[in-house]
């Protein structure tokens, strides 16, 4: 018998949505004005697949490193535990001069137990941890990001100018229900809305046009980290 967490989330067609006609193209829900600024389509993903580097606008993430996903499993009469980690990182280039520095950890644990057929989770967590250092030198931001269940990865970047809360989403555009995998993420400054990374269908970044060029940079770096995560969870199955 196997305990299966979860499955892989992507798909064409996202499961959780069924759009009038057939399969259309999903995107995540956004704020009406927020959804009016132009996306930023994301070059160098191939579905759910991240290659060695991609690329939006004016910016791209090169000389990406990633580690092996590391992992322990333990497995105990019902009882069932799994961990995995993957450390990446990449230079952020604006217009092929280098901005930032970004090197990040991904994690994801859950632990639970199989009663009469019938798995029961009992923790069930996962984090994203960015140091993002300019290329130049000086201050360096940190994004740090944490879930809980089913809820998407949310947080803050934060450093020595200040805060912008990093909200996951799981909304879909026109959607009746929310999709079983984390569309997007909205980042927030204060109560507005200034960025939004698409990780779904390809990929799109939208940074508002007023935003200074310090501002942009910084969070298309950590744009970049988002859309360069994988999937922890895809990897995990205890078997019983």
């Amino acid at each position: 018998m196997t305990m299966r967490w979860r499955t892989a989330r992507g798909s064409a067609c996202l499961v959780a949505l069924s759009f009038a006609g057939g399969c259309a193209t999903a995107r995540m829900e956004l704020p009406a004005d927020m959804a009016a600024v132009e996306p930023i389509a994301v070059q160098g993903r191939q579905g759910f697949r991240v290659r060695e580097g991609l690329r939006f606008g004016g910016y791209s993430a090169v000389d990406v490193r990633r580690s092996w996903t590391s992992g322990r499993d333990v497995r105990i009469d019902a009882y069932a535990r799994e961990q995995r980690a993957q450390e990446y990182g990449f230079t952020l280039r604006e217009n092929d001069v280098p901005r930032w520095t970004v090197e990040c950890e991904a994690r994801v644990f859950v632990q639970g137990v199989e009663v009469v057929g019938v798995d029961v989770l009992k923790d069930d967590r996962s984090s994203l941890d960015c140091q993002l250092e300019p290329a130049g030198g000086g201050d360096g931001w940190r994004l740090g990001l944490e879930e809980e269940r089913e809820r998407p990865l949310s947080g803050a970047l934060s450093g020595p100018d200040g805060r912008y809360d990093v909200v996951g989403t799981n909304h879909i555009e026109g959607g009746v229900v929310p999709a079983s995998q984390t569309t997007g993420y909205e980042l927030r400054s204060g109560e507005r809305v200034v960025g939004a990374v698409e990780v779904i269908s390809g990929g799109a970044v939208r940074l508002r046009p007023e935003l200074g060029a310090p501002e942009r940079t910084l969070l298309a770096a950590a744009a970049a980290a988002l859309l360069l995560l994988e999937d922890l969870r895809a990897t995990l199955e205890v078997g019983l």
